[in-house]
């Protein structure tokens, strides 16, 4: 009995170690996988902490400090046609004119005064063998006075003015960073170019250039491949790629920028710049206008890393919303995602844009 006890014991001892060090390879290997992980999110950390400090030493090449941006989304519930919204342009911008806050008021389609466009053109005359011969540039709609809001000087010819065009003349204003890539020396006015490089099936229209303008930022904060510092403006009311509109082209999302009056800082007219915008449609928000605005040093160097890289999330948002009639989001999509995403719903009307940036800033 007692030989049979011991062999008993001396099994049970056996299965206590082996599974005591099976938990112990399992312990320790989560303890290595949690120091892996710990180790890379504080790398991610890092990166993201340099990346944004390398931001904000990105010259622009105009005043950031002296102007403020703000983005806006006409959804198509209140705003169907181009028509529509050229309206609420037009009377958003005779209201800003108007008002003893501004010195200089524009619309832009840049996003949040970073992201502009880029594309491929070809110059008129010039033989282009093969697509790739055909170079990128940067390009931005605006109305007439962005120039004179962003401190951006009129080398040559003239800015633009309310009756260009696609339909009567399409014409450009190109920058001096475009000149001295694509004439050289040489005068750029009257002359033309197009968008395009044969792998859509139509051109843009052949623009005649009708001004040139000193050289600012168009690209976004990261090193866009084969696209440097070439670029062209358009009227607001023009399509800056593809065969030209039969009648002026409003898109839905715009930014509008405004120059303090009086030499006031920018947070001081956002009041103001928010009340105009309420008179020409009380049920539209602005998005970008505080947080993580980059048109502003002083915001981008108070915004938080969430709220200055939440720009297109919101607009990604609003374009899909945009495709319902009446431009709401679904109540479940709004609790969750936009929770998520730092976003804020706004009252269900239908010309409201979907989600505004709310990120909280840092002091």
């Amino acid at each position: 009995m007692s030989s049979r006890a011991s062999a008993v014991s001396v099994l049970a001892d056996s299965g206590r170690g082996n599974t005591g060090g099976r938990v112990g390879f399992v312990t320790r290997s989560l303890v290595v996988f949690q120091v892996v992980v710990t180790f890379i999110l504080l790398v991610g950390s890092i990166l993201q902490v340099r990346s944004i400090l390398n931001q904000q030493k990105i010259d622009y090449g105009y005043d950031t400090g002296s102007i403020m941006s703000a983005h806006m989304g006409l959804m198509e519930g209140a705003y169907p046609t181009s028509e529509a919204r050229k309206l609420f342009y037009d009377r958003l911008l005779l209201q800003l004119h108007g008002s003893a806050q501004f010195e200089s008021v524009a619309l832009s389609s840049r996003l949040r005064m970073v992201f502009a466009g880029s594309g491929p053109i070809e110059i008129e005359g010039k033989v282009y063998k093969a697509r790739r011969d055909r170079t990128n540039a940067n390009f931005e709609q605006v109305t007439a006075g962005f120039f004179n809001v962003m401190g951006q000087k009129v080398i040559e010819g003239r800015d633009f003015t309310d009756q260009d065009l696609d339909a009567t003349q399409p014409v450009a204003i190109v920058n001096a960073a475009f000149v001295a890539k694509h004439f050289g020396r040489e005068s750029a006015l009257g002359r033309r170019f197009r968008t395009g490089d044969g792998s859509t099936p139509q051109y843009g229209p052949w623009r005649t250039i009708v001004g040139v303008v000193t050289t600012v930022r168009m690209m976004g904060p990261g090193n866009n491949p084969n696209v440097d510092a070439t670029g062209f403006y358009v009227p607001f009311y023009s399509a800056p790629f593809g065969p030209a509109p039969p009648g002026p082209l409003a898109s839905q999302f715009a930014t509008v920028i405004v120059k303090p009056r009086g030499g006031q800082r920018p947070e001081a007219v956002l009041p103001a710049l928010r009340n105009e915008v309420s008179k020409a449609d009380p049920n539209l928000p602005l998005s970008g206008s505080t947080e993580g605005c980059p048109s502003r040093s002083a915001g981008a160097r108070r915004s938080s890393a969430f709220g200055w890289r939440l720009g297109p999330t919101n607009v990604a948002s609003c374009r899909w919303c945009s495709s319902r009639a009446d431009g709401r989001l679904p109540s479940g999509w709004a609790s969750g995602s936009c929770s998520r995403l730092g976003l804020r719903r706004r009252a269900p009307t239908p010309s409201a844009a979907c989600c505004s940036a709310s990120a909280p800033e840092i002091r």
